[in-house]
């Protein structure tokens, strides 16, 4: 018990050791849901750029692409293209296609840039 009391307590000070050591920051961003494209609106276009990455004629580096328009969390396919397209047409939109999502990504960056100190083992 002395022994996970004493691990305990170096956990505990290497944490408040380093803590000072980086800062986090959210940075948030948003996009429409089926918006392939990026362009802020959702058109035919969306539906071209899913069917011309799926075809292998254009990558999508990032993955932003599947991002936007990856309707049901199982991979960019098909299926993405073809319920746009039936949101297009006034269809039942039962994938929530052109609302907003909102992205958090949390960043670490140094803050200082310092040794930490020397502990001279017993």
């Amino acid at each position: 018990m002395k022994n996970m009391f004493i691990a305990a307590a170096c956990v505990a000070m290497t944490i408040a050791l380093l803590l000072p050591l980086f800062a986090v920051s959210a940075q948030e961003s948003s996009y429409l849901r089926g918006d392939a494209d990026g362009d802020g609106k959702i058109t035919i276009s969306d539906v071209t750029k899913i069917q011309r990455i799926l075809a292998d004629l254009e990558p999508d580096t990032g993955g932003d692409v599947a991002m936007r328009a990856d309707l049901d969390g199982s991979g960019l396919g098909i299926s993405d293209a073809t319920q746009i397209q039936r949101w297009l047409a006034e269809y039942e939109n039962t994938y929530l296609i052109g609302q907003t999502v909102v992205v958090t990504q949390a960043t670490v960056a140094t803050t200082r840039n310092y040794d930490l100190p020397f502990i001279p083992k017993k």
